[in-house]
């Protein structure tokens, strides 16, 4: 009988202990705020609501009733939720300190980075600068008499420096001779382009239609190489391109099934032949690169040979109008140059 009743006591207070959980859970649970009822879960919380909510106390919830899913602040009567309110914070204040910290080594990595490859070098002057700079340099020894006092004491007299005058007008010729060159490469290298735009499009329009025409038939698509892409270089691609007309060409089903779909043989051979302007402008390319060439070498010389002249005058001059400061910067250029 003390057994039984012993029993029956446990049981009176596991349900009672049950029934007290229940209820405080209830009276824990917010109401939906869409249809007001009471029947309310709580709902998943995925990576974002841990982050966002975390400091705001809320939790998702789910209503049974409607499906609604809503965020409500957690009781603050509850032991169990300040527990679960401090650890949020704990892991908001861990993933807060540990962004900060790649951030900052990113920053800290991308400084040096920026320090080792992007440290501006110092840009040589262009050759139109060098240019002027060495005609204001002439110009102004010919014409100042006082300038030309002091430097013919260290050899330098008017006629020394008019031989330094004419370095520097063949140096301008040849600059000028390299402009012009350069304008007619500029000029057959557009043409080259324009030429090759107009037969890749007609190519790559027919290889579409070949592609449409021929996809149940892997042997001519091989053979057509259709589904090979346009190489860069312009010999290989030149050779691809000729290829794949001479084929279309020499075989009548080819041609046959292409009719299909509007495509002509005198379609065909027109832009065939569009390939010999690519050609032709290719080859005047390479004429007017080849004659640059000496151009460019005869310009490089004249003018390493001015900049030459020019080193040596300068530590002439420096030495000779030392004491005539305003004399040197008639020349434009600073000390030690």
């Amino acid at each position: 009988m003390t057994d039984s009743l012993s029993d029956s006591l446990k049981t009176t207070r596991s349900s009672s202990t049950s029934s007290r959980r229940r209820s405080s859970s209830s009276r824990s649970l917010p109401k939906c705020p869409n249809c007001s009822s009471s029947k309310v879960t709580r709902s998943h919380q995925n990576g974002l609501d841990k982050v966002l909510y975390a400091l705001l106390n809320q939790r998702p919830y789910r209503c049974k009733s409607c499906q609604r899913r809503f965020h409500a602040a957690i009781s603050r009567n509850s032991a169990r939720a300040r527990q679960r309110k401090q650890q949020r914070k704990s892991q908001l204040e861990t993933f807060v300190r540990v962004g900060l910290a790649s951030i900052v080594s990113a920053t800290l990595l991308y400084g040096f980075w920026v320090l080792i490859h992007l440290t501006p070098v110092p840009e040589q002057p262009g050759i139109k600068n060098q240019l002027e700079t060495a005609q204001n340099i002439l110009t102004t020894s010919l014409n100042d008499p006082n300038i030309q006092q002091y430097l013919a004491k260290y050899g330098y007299d008017r006629q020394r420096i008019e031989l330094g005058q004419g370095l520097y007008q063949k140096a301008q010729i040849a600059q000028n001779q390299q402009l012009i060159q350069k304008s007619a490469q500029n000029t057959v290298q557009a043409q080259v382009a324009t030429a090759r735009v107009a037969v890749s499009n007609n190519y790559k329009r027919l290889v579409k239609i070949a592609q449409v025409a021929f996809k149940n038939n892997p042997e001519v698509a091989q053979t057509l190489n259709l589904s090979t892409p346009e190489p860069a270089q312009l010999t290989a691609w030149l050779t691809q391109i000729q290829n794949f007309y001479r084929d279309v060409l020499a075989q009548p089903q080819i041609l046959a099934e292409l009719g299909v779909y509007g495509i002509t043989r005198a379609q065909v051979e027109a832009e065939q032949t569009q390939i010999v302007s690519v050609q032709q402008a290719q080859q005047a390319l390479l004429a007017v690169q080849q004659k640059s060439i000496p151009i460019n070498q005869q310009r490089d010389q004249t003018l390493k040979t001015l900049q030459d002249w020019l080193k040596d005058y300068l530590i002439i001059a420096q030495v000779a109008l030392e004491d005539q400061p305003a004399l040197w910067d008639k020349f434009g250029v600073p000390k030690g140059r």
